[in-house]
């Protein structure tokens, strides 16, 4: 398989590179300082932590969320709760702009009914990595995951 660029263009191509899975080259490009001001605002609510996994290993990836659910992970596993572990409180309301544009990413490859319900945010620093993984403890599967990726390249297994 051909590498992929997530930042190779801007102009909005679409890329389908398995059977569900797409790419859409440059997507948030246009917007990225206003979502990631908006992430800014919302860390702010409920701060950046790094979760332990259920083996007991400290991940070094940095994370928070948004919406009406939030991901976590702790000895007891891997959920979404309504409620942010840190603050007590509900997690802080997804913006507006970032809903938008999941929407819009997720009818652009078939999925028109999408209305996204939590927004997981990972920040990774020098040396931060994430294992070989899933994304499957969503309750929904006919629904899409969604992920808008800014920064340094990376490469995605």
């Amino acid at each position: 398989m051909a590498s992929l660029d997530l930042f190779a263009s801007e102009n909005h191509e679409v890329t389908q590179f398995s059977e569900q899975a797409y790419l859409l080259h440059g997507y948030v490009a246009p917007q990225a300082d206003t979502i990631l001001s908006h992430l800014r605002g919302v860390i702010k609510q409920s701060p950046l932590r790094q979760f332990v996994t259920p083996g007991g290993g400290k991940m070094s990836v940095r994370t928070s969320s948004c919406g009406y659910f939030g991901w976590i992970t702790d000895k007891k596993g891997y959920r979404y709760t309504d409620t942010d572990p840190i603050t007590e409180k509900p997690w802080p309301p997804m913006p507006e702009t970032l809903k938008t544009l999941a929407e819009q990413a997720a009818a652009k490859c078939g999925f028109e009914s999408f209305s996204p319900n939590a927004c997981l945010i990972n920040v990774y620093h020098p040396g931060a990595a994430m294992g070989l993984h899933q994304d499957k403890d969503e309750s929904d599967f006919s629904q899409p995951i969604v992920s808008f990726s800014f920064g340094l390249p990376v490469t995605f297994l």
